[in-house]
């Protein structure tokens, strides 16, 4: 009974990788700095695995560049992306309101594209009657490896497998802190797609603190805190630090996009999550076209 429910799986995989290898042709040209505004309704194609209706958009991406992928809905939208091979490369569901609207919603995707070609979009509703109107937006995302970093600073990294890895087998980046007097510092590593791990070492690599889920307990061994609760993909260390340099690990098994945010007493306010940037109005976008129908 289970080779035949794999057997099946993989056989809804390839007539499901194949309607999109047909349907490609008619994808809604999307260019990164741009947004496209459209409508799921009940004329839009729709998926044969769950009834949802689904829009397609197609994206042109040059290996290494790091692209952000936007939809702003009224209804419950979730975005999938594909790569050119039509190999399923992520999936984003937030459901959370953009504004404290119930009724608007934001999926975010941010992919690093691992060779060059044309990727696909898919926008879809996260239930059978899901449909409405929304809009699709690609950013380009400047990543940095490894820099030196003061108070503040926030950066987007992406770890891949072309980083150097520790011995337990974590991918990392790292940068160096240069303090000039003693502060009080917050470092963040934020990601929705990896497991973020953070370490903090003195000049000589000495390891002074690490943090894996920004959870914070005087003694591990006797508080009293439910992991299972308190899990998330983010991690954070805060510490009091005086005048010298010192080298920030960001780590983790899996690769993909995160942001670093080094705070310090006296800087600026930590800056929002990166799935809840500013409306799809911002200077970087410049409309592509106007609601369309895919059907």
């Amino acid at each position: 009974m289970k080779l035949t429910g794999v057997f099946i799986f993989l056989a809804l995989l390839t007539v499901q990788a194949q309607i999109l290898r047909d349907a490609a042709g008619d994808a809604i040209g999307l260019e990164l700095g741009t947004l496209s505004r459209s409508v799921l309704d009940d004329q839009s194609p729709q998926n044969f695995k769950d009834g949802s209706r689904y829009a397609l958009f197609r994206i042109d991406l040059e290996q290494g560049k790091v692209a952000e992928l936007r939809v702003i809905s009224d209804f419950d939208a979730y975005s999938t992306l594909y790569s050119p091979s039509l190999e399923l490369l992520q999936t984003n569901d937030e459901a959370d309101d953009t504004d404290g609207d119930e009724s608007n919603y934001e999926s975010v995707i941010v992919s690093e594209a691992s060779e060059s070609g044309t990727y696909l979009l898919v926008v879809s509703g996260y239930y059978a009657t899901s449909v409405g109107s929304f809009e699709a937006s690609a950013k380009d995302i400047a990543v940095v490896d490894d820099s030196v970093v003061t108070l503040p600073s926030s950066l987007n990294g992406v770890l891949n497998a072309n980083d150097e890895s520790n011995d337990d087998g974590r991918f990392y980046d790292t940068f160096t802190l240069e303090l000039t007097r003693p502060a009080s510092v917050t470092l963040t590593m934020h990601s929705d797609v990896i497991d973020s791990y953070l370490k903090l070492m003195d000049s000589s690599g000495t390891l002074i603190n690490e943090n894996d889920d920004k959870v914070f307990v005087d003694d591990p061994a006797t508080s009293d805190v439910d992991e299972s609760s308190d899990y998330t993909l983010n991690a954070e260390l805060e510490l009091e630090l005086d005048a010298g340099n010192y080298q920030i690990q960001a780590l983790s098994y899996s690769t993909g996009f995160y942001q670093l945010f080094v705070q310090g007493e006296g800087g600026e306010a930590a800056p929002p999550a990166p799935t809840r940037p500013s409306n799809l109005s911002s200077e970087f976008i410049k409309p592509l076209a106007e609601p369309s129908h895919q059907g």
